[in-house]
Formats: structure tokens, C-alpha cells, sequence
């Protein structure tokens, strides 16, 4: 019975023993799980400083540049007025070469020079060096980011280099900026056409056409594009709008008399 007793009170004992350990290992673990957590918040919080700090100073840092760059455009005002004057002349002559070294002149005395960089981006596009405008694109956007021709010239430079979905994009960022500009969707149903995808081109273009009723040409477009697209019953109703303005266009009247017979045939 003694031994027995005895028995009992190791195995009691070890069995308190190890509940002991166990919840002391919980414990430990739990402290050390705490410990890390807190480790990793402080690490982030340290990043998030760093990182607050460097835009900070790259912040101060631009900002210091750009009243260095109003400062040499001040100094420099008389010089870039006459290289100005003397590049409008070299375009309207079509002297592209020599214009291009001028306007290059005129952004190395004010690199943000507005009417400067816009001319030199557009011959650029006119030059085909699309990549060399998409640069100067880029940065007149940054300059001027509430300018929709930016980003819709842009697209043109995407759209030169056969890019059609970054085209796209910066044609919609143009168009979500002025909506009530034809133009715009008729940049967008060109690029549609350009891919032979007449449903979207058609949709773009008759928005178009709600904005600019009486454009001629574009209903024309339109024509063009609803033929492509096998809707001859559509391009009818617009050949008609063409004749309901400007009774006596022939090209309308033929372009008719070639739908109607169509339609006949497959009546």
C-alpha cells in the first residue's frame, strides 16, 4: 500500500511538473511571438520614416531645382525670345533641320520653355521620330497635367509605333478631360479602324457625330465604316443625313445608289 502510495505521488507530481512546462513554454512562446510582432511593426514604422524622409528631401530637392530652372529662364528670357522667333521662321519655311537645332537651343537655356517643347515634339511626330517626342510628351504632361492634347499627342506616339494599347489608354486620359471635343473620339474610332475593329470605331464616331452634327466628312467616315462593318442599312441613314444637308453632293448620291442596290440584292 505504501509503495503504491508513493506511486501515485511521483506520477501526480510529474503530471503537475510537465502542465508546469508546458504552460511555461506557452508562455515563452507567446512573449516571443509578441516580441517579434513588435520587432516587425518598429522595422515598418523605421521604412515608413525612411521612405517619408527621402521623398521629403527629394521633395525640397525638386523644388530647389525648379527655382534654379525659373531663375536661368529669367536670365536667359531675351536669348530664348530671339531663338523663338527664329524657329517659328525655319517651320514656316519647312527648314526642319535647322528649326530642330534652334528649338533644341532654346530648351537648353529653359528646358521647360512650353511653346518651345510643343514644337519640338510635333516635329519630332513630323519627322517620325515617335520616341523622341514621347519623351517630351511625358514631360509636358507632368508639367501640365490638366492639358488633354498632352496625353492625346502622346497617343499619336504610341500609335506611330504601332503600340496600340498604350495608345488607347492615353487617348481615353485625353477624352476623360474633354469630353465634349469630337475630336476626341474621332482619334479613338481611327484607331479602331486601324486594328479592323469596326463595332468600336462605329461607336466612337457616332459619338463624334452627336457632337458635330453637320460635319460632313466625318459622316463620310461613318459611311466608310458601317460598309466595312456589313451595315449597309446604317451607312443608308447617314448618306441620307449627308443629302438632307448638301443635296447636290455627288459622292453622296453615288455612294446611295450603290447601297440601295445592295440592299435590293439581298432582299
Amino acid at each position: 500500500m505504501p509503495v503504491l502510495f508513493y506511486v501515485g505521488v511521483l506520477i501526480g507530481s510529474s503530471t503537475l511538473l510537465s502542465s508546469v512546462w508546458v504552460r511555461r513554454f506557452r508562455i515563452v512562446r507567446q512573449t516571443l511571438l509578441m516580441q517579434n510582432d513588435l520587432e516587425k511593426q518598429q522595422k515598418k514604422i523605421e521604412r515608413a520614416q525612411k521612405k517619408e524622409k527621402r521623398a521629403h528631401e527629394k521633395a525640397l530637392k525638386e523644388l530647389k531645382r525648379t527655382s534654379e530652372v525659373k531663375q536661368q529662364a529669367l536670365r536667359n528670357l531675351g536669348a530664348t525670345s530671339d531663338l523663338m522667333k527664329k524657329a517659328l521662321q525655319e517651320l514656316e519655311s519647312t527648314d526642319d533641320e535647322m528649326a530642330q537645332k534652334t528649338l533644341i537651343q532654346v530648351i537648353s537655356l529653359d528646358e521647360n520653355h512650353r511653346k518651345g517643347n510643343e514644337l519640338l515634339a510635333e516635329l519630332y511626330l513630323r519627322v517620325s521620330q515617335p520616341k523622341r517626342a514621347e519623351l517630351i510628351y511625358k514631360k509636358l504632361i507632368n508639367l501640365y497635367p490638366f492639358d488633354p492634347n498632352y496625353p492625346s499627342q502622346l497617343a499619336r506616339c504610341y500609335f506611330n509605333r504601332r503600340q496600340f494599347k498604350a495608345a488607347a489608354q492615353h487617348f481615353e486620359k485625353a477624352l476623360e478631360m474633354d469630353k465634349g471635343n469630337p475630336a476626341r473620339y474621332i482619334s479613338l474610332g481611327e484607331l479602331y479602324i486601324v486594328k479592323k475593329d469596326y463595332s468600336h470605331a462605329l461607336l466612337y464616331f457616332e459619338k463624334a457625330h452627336r457632337l458635330s452634327v453637320r460635319d460632313i466628312e466625318l459622316m463620310f467616315t461613318i459611311v466608310d465604316t458601317c460598309l466595312n462593318n456589313t451595315d449597309p442599312i446604317t451607312a443608308r441613314e447617314y448618306l441620307h443625313k449627308i443629302l438632307d444637308y448638301e443635296p447636290y453632293n455627288q459622292q453622296a448620291k453615288t455612294m446611295l445608289g450603290d447601297v440601295l442596290r445592295t440592299l435590293k440584292e439581298e432582299a
